[in-house]
């Protein structure tokens, strides 16, 4: 955890997991003992600066009810002048914006002249949403300058990311085809809903970190050992990837 990075979470399509993964990062930043950065962009629902024990600074790039791009020169200000790394969290309001504003102002370049590793995460989910979710993948793995690192999240809260005749993601040839782009692939299974997932939801409702759960009396021994399981896993998975 010594090497300095800047993650982006980047995805178009909104309501598929982008802040949790965001929260996911800075959880295992500061769960090694690693100070992080946290910066929410999102326009509309702010939810990464929703969680007090992530201290996540929300930067408001709306003037006059327009998202105005110069407005991510505050972001990028705060990911240069930190010390530590930093992890962004992007709405689906904001995603073509931001994207744009990093590749015409070769932002990921000058990240990377600082010494700081671009890292940017992008979300895929089974289900209706998983064409879309593909779609984004694609457009942001082919945008990204050779500076950055790729990291795929494979959501299955939505089901299984697989096509109809059963392909699974890393067999498609939208995977296949950029693989090589591809730091790893981190897997948020999908368990059984009338444990696990409703004791996933009841402590992302609470907007509370696993850390702030698992020592939470309002949460009973077994919802706080399977929240346990599921922390080990996830960070078990970042570890293998960073």
């Amino acid at each position: 955890m010594t090497d300095r990075r800047a993650h982006f979470i980047l995805q178009g399509k909104g309501g598929i997991g982008k802040s949790f993964v965001a929260s996911l990062l800075a959880q295992f930043y500061l769960a090694k003992g690693a100070p992080v950065r946290c910066i929410d962009t999102d326009p509309l629902n702010g939810t990464l600066s929703g969680y007090k024990g992530l201290n996540a600074k929300r930067i408001n790039i709306v003037e006059n009810n327009r998202v105005h791009a110069r407005l991510f020169d505050d972001m990028m200000e705060d990911v240069l002048s930190a010390d530590v790394s930093s992890v962004v969290d992007v709405g689906g309001a904001s995603f073509i914006h931001l994207v744009n504003y990093m590749v015409e102002n070769r932002a990921f370049e000058a990240i990377a002249e600082a010494g700081i590793t671009p890292t940017v995460h992008s979300v895929v989910v089974g289900g209706q949403p998983m064409v879309d979710t593909l779609e984004g993948f694609r457009a942001v793995a082919d945008a990204l300058p050779a500076v950055c690192e790729l990291i795929v999240w494979e959501n299955e809260a939505f089901g299984p990311v697989r096509t109809e005749k059963g392909t699974a993601f890393q067999a498609m040839s939208v995977y296949a085809d950029r693989k090589d782009r591809v730091l790893g692939v981190i897997k948020l299974a999908d368990r059984d809903s009338d444990t696990f997932r409703a004791d996933l939801n009841d402590m992302l409702s609470r907007r509370l970190t696993f850390s702030e759960a698992l020592e939470s009396p309002g949460f009973r021994i077994m919802a706080r050992s399977r929240l346990k399981i599921v922390w080990e896993d996830y960070q078990a998975q970042i570890a293998l990837v960073l």
